[in-house]
């Protein structure tokens, strides 16, 4: 299938599970507690007989109830996931204690924390992080991955299959790859890369948050952008310093164990981004 990948989903073994039946909605009159669980009683109704798996976390003050989420670097920390996100969902947030405590449902039968599902639809994470049908959860670049299927309106069994299948990007008519991707606060859409060529770019060459290095016959190394909506690549700089100046090449944004000089460059091997001391 031409524009997709698979991704191995990421380990996650919270240290407690408690598995739970689901009550009925009648009486309890012919049923008891037995081997963990809750059974489905007599008394009228139709019973909800499926186990569910919850355990308790930490959790974000902006993660919600019904919101998917994935682990956050821990076994009981996690943090809703979206569409663009390349993790894999573990779970839905069923209830939360605090603003950073919460409840994880990672398996069987959710009622309540999601509403306005479609009965016997399966679902997926969405671009906002809540569960969504297939054509809501589409964004180029992304990952369609099944967090579980519809069983009423407000019930949605919860199963997320781990596996996260890459969405084509959007391309322009040059093939550039002109797909957003999220800032981390997720509260705008950047692009970003180091692009480069031997002429000054172009005004419709790259995207926003791209920079450039250009690469003069004279041997100079001047850097463009970051390019933005308002003022373009702005005004270029030259990177050639004094003999001796270096080159820093890091994990991180530049910090507080190297005192540049003027001319140093540092890059973040993670994200790409160069920085200049000037």
């Amino acid at each position: 299938m031409s524009g997709l990948s698979f991704h191995t989903p990421m380990p996650f073994a919270p240290d407690s599970i408690q598995v739970i039946g689901l009550p009925s909605s009648g009486g309890n009159s012919g049923g008891g507690s037995t081997g963990g669980g809750t059974q489905p009683g007599t008394g009228g109704g139709t019973a909800a007989s499926a186990s569910a798996l919850l355990f308790s976390a930490s959790c974000q003050s902006a993660d919600v109830v019904g919101a998917v989420v994935r682990s956050d670097g821990s076994a009981t920390a996690v943090t809703t996931v979206k569409a663009t996100d390349q993790y894999p969902a573990i779970g839905i947030i069923t209830a939360k204690s605090s603003a950073t405590a919460c409840t994880v449902q990672t398996y069987g039968l959710c009622v309540g924390a999601v509403s306005g599902l479609t009965p016997n639809s399966r679902y997926f994470v969405g671009k906002d992080g809540k569960p969504a049908h297939a054509t809501d959860a589409l964004t180029a670049g992304g990952y369609l991955q099944v967090v579980g299927f519809a069983v009423a309106a407000n019930a949605l069994f919860v199963q997320p299959s781990g596996n996260l299948i890459q969405l084509a990007p959007t391309r322009n008519a040059d093939g550039d790859d002109t797909t957003p991707r999220p800032s981390d606060d997720g509260t705008e859409l950047l692009y970003g890369g180091i692009l480069t060529g031997t002429q000054p770019p172009a005004a419709d060459y790259g995207r926003r948050g791209d920079e450039f290095l250009e690469y003069t016959a004279a041997g100079d190394i001047v850097l463009w952008g970051p390019k933005s909506d308002e003022t373009g690549w702005g005004d270029p700089r030259s990177l050639v310093g004094a003999a001796g100046n270096r080159i820093y090449v890091r994990d991180t944004d530049p910090d507080s164990s190297v005192t540049p000089a003027v001319g140093d460059l540092w890059i973040n091997r993670q994200t790409g981004q160069l920085f200049d001391a000037a």
